[in-house]
Parts: structure tokens; C-alpha cells; sequence
């Protein structure tokens, strides 16, 4: 995912957090949902994310870019948020058995509006599930 020349990575500073992050799996259809928080000291927050589910050696991207090879930030999915906001990401056609399933693992990335990365969490599918 590319961003901007010039831009930061901001992730060392807390402006967002993503928690109670649950996996729901029907049929060949899986549901990521996740709360979205606003933990910087402005009264409201906003930028784009992507979510990305990678089993084996493949990636499906949420929301899918007009070009894998060249992804830009501003594609990521709009969020302006005061306090927080439930979040659920789609991502169909996924056959995998439960044992690929916890072989897997997601990834949320959030930009500001302006381009820089400030959030980037990476989570193992059998983290989620032994949760739940």
C-alpha cells in the first residue's frame, strides 16, 4: 500500500485503537467485525482503512483496490469517528477447513486523510478464535 512522498509513519503514537475483534465463518463467507476507537485528543478522528485476510500465500484486501500492484492509501475504506464505531468487513469465497482457517491471519491498517500510517495491528485468526 503506498502512500504519499513525505508521508510518516505515525504509528508510535496512539490516535486509534482496534479491539474485541471477533471471526465469524458461514458457508464460504468470513466476517471480521472489530471496534474502531478514537484515542487521540481530538474530539473526532477520520482517515481510511484496510483490512487484509492472508492464509497461505494469499491476500484478500478489504476493500479491494483497483490494482494490486498499486495500491494508494485513499482507497481505503472512509471512517470519521467522535468516540467509536463497530466495524464489519466482508470477505467472501474463503473456503479454508478450521485448521487453515487458524493458520491464518489479519491485518488492519489505518492512514490519516493526509497519508500517514497510523495504526497497523497484525492478528493471528488462532488469537481471535481462542478468544471467542
Amino acid at each position: 500500500i503506498k502512500t504519499l512522498p513525505g508521508k510518516t509513519d505515525l504509528t508510535e503514537k496512539t490516535f486509534v485503537e482496534v479491539d474485541n475483534i471477533k471471526l465469524t465463518k458461514s458457508n464460504k463467507n468470513l466476517e471480521v467485525k472489530f471496534h474502531l476507537s478514537n484515542q487521540s485528543e481530538e474530539s473526532r478522528i477520520s482517515g481510511r482503512l484496510f483490512t487484509i485476510f492472508k492464509h497461505s500465500n494469499n491476500l484478500r484486501i478489504y476493500p479491494a483496490p483497483k490494482n494490486l500492484n498499486n495500491i494508494k492509501f485513499n482507497e481505503g475504506e472512509f471512517f470519521s469517528i467522535a468516540r467509536f464505531r463497530k466495524s464489519l468487513i466482508p470477505f467472501k469465497e474463503i473456503n479454508l477447513n478450521k485448521t487453515q482457517l487458524s493458520e491464518s491471519a489479519v491485518n488492519i491498517i489505518i492512514f490519516s486523510l493526509e497519508g500517514d500510517l497510523i495504526f497497523d495491528k497484525h492478528i493471528l485468526v488462532k488469537d481471535i478464535l481462542g478468544q471467542e
